[in-house]
């Protein structure tokens, strides 16, 4: 279901290994009817005849090699990193926004007031930190 609704328009066919279970098999075959790509109910055996086996894993008599922990950490690593750029970016965007606004003084005090607010606004675009 999520191959459908997320890569329905990318995704050709789907190869379903064959389950052991009476009612696995049940809701495997109602399943697969109602999606945009075609889907192959499959044994492992059969499965090296229609995909190479360097895509797939020694789990299904292919060559790729895959560790878990290794996937689990990077993709921590690449969500971490995904949530420091969000963060960076509404930095950005908010600093944007406050470059972006420019108010004119009407007299001297505001003239005074706007050279002193933006100072400490280079300053804080030239800290290392933002």
């Amino acid at each position: 279901k999520e191959l459908h609704l997320t890569f329905a328009h990318t995704v050709h066919i789907v190869y379903i290994i064959k389950p052991d279970n009476f009612w696995q098999k049940q809701r495997t075959s109602i399943g697969s009817q109602k999606y945009k790509f075609e889907t192959s109910l499959m044994s492992v055996g059969t499965l090296c005849k229609s995909v190479d086996p360097g895509q797939l894993t020694l789990d299904f008599d292919g060559s790729l090699p895959y560790d878990h922990n290794t996937w689990i950490e990077l993709r921590l690593a690449i969500e971490e990193f995904a949530a420091c750029s969000n963060n960076m970016l509404d930095q950005l965007e908010g600093l944007r926004q406050e470059v972006g606004g420019t108010e004119f003084a009407e007299d001297v005090g505001g003239a005074k007031a706007a050279v002193e607010k933006h100072k400490q606004l280079h300053n804080r675009l030239s800290s290392p930190g933002l």
